[in-house]
C-alpha cells in the first residue's frame, strides 16, 4: 500500500505490544520504493511463475538493472528463482526446503563468481536494500521454522495493487512528516 521496506529484519528490532501488534524498531533503515520498482517485484514474480523471459527482462529493468547480456540475466534469474521459489509453489511449506541457509549460500557464491566472470552488474540501490530484507526475513522464518502458502500469501498481497494508490499514499506519508 506505501511501497517502504524496513531493511534491518532482524529479532532484536521486533516486539510484541500488550494488544498483541507488532512494533518495527531501528527506523533508520527504512526506504521508500517506487511504485514502478514494486510493479517490477510483481512483473518477475509473474514471468518466473509463467516462464515468460520478457516478463522477467522487463522486471529487472523496472528495478533499475542497465546493459542485461543475455548471460547476466540467467546469472541473476538464479537468484530470484531462489527467492521467488516459495511464492511460485501453491502449498504450505517452509519458505525454503533447506531450513539451514546452505542452499541459500551455495546460490549466491554460485551467482557471484558467474557475474566475476561476466562484465558484471550494478545493482540498483533498492534492490540491493530489497534483497537485504528478503534475506533477513527470510532466515527470520527460517528460524521459526514457519510454514504458509507463500504462493497464496503473495497473491493476496498483490491482487489489488495500484501504482496510483502507492503514490497517492505515499504524498500522503511525506506530506505529513
Amino acid at each position: 500500500q506505501y511501497a517502504i521496506i524496513h531493511g534491518d529484519p532482524h529479532p532484536g528490532n521486533y516486539k510484541i505490544t500488550p494488544d498483541e501488534k507488532i512494533a518495527l524498531l531501528d527506523m533508520g533503515c527504512i526506504r521508500l520504493f517506487p511504485s514502478t520498482f514494486i510493479q517490477g517485484v510483481i512483473d518477475l514474480y509473474f514471468g518466473l511463475l509463467h516462464g515468460k523471459q520478457d516478463q522477467v527482462v522487463h522486471a529487472y529493468e523496472q528495478w533499475g538493472f542497465t546493459n542485461l547480456s543475455k548471460d547476466v540475466i540467467d546469472i541473476i534469474t538464479q537468484w530470484a528463482k531462489l527467492l521467488y521459489d516459495p511464492l511460485l509453489d501453491d502449498k504450505v511449506r517452509p519458505i525454503q526446503q533447506d531450513l539451514h541457509g546452505k542452499e541459500g549460500w551455495d546460490t549466491a557464491t554460485k551467482v557471484h563468481e558467474a557475474l566475476n566472470k561476466t562484465s558484471g552488474i550494478r545493482p540498483p540501490k533498492e534492490f540491493v536494500f530489497m534483497d537485504r530484507a528478503a534475506v533477513g526475513i527470510g532466515s527470520v522464518v527460517m528460524r521459526l521454522r514457519a510454514e504458509q502458502n507463500w504462493y497464496q500469501l503473495f497473491n493476496q498481497l498483490i491482487e489489488n495493487f495500484s501504482i496510483v494508490a502507492v503514490e497517492e499514499n505515499q504524498k500522503k506519508v511525506l506530506l505529513s512528516k
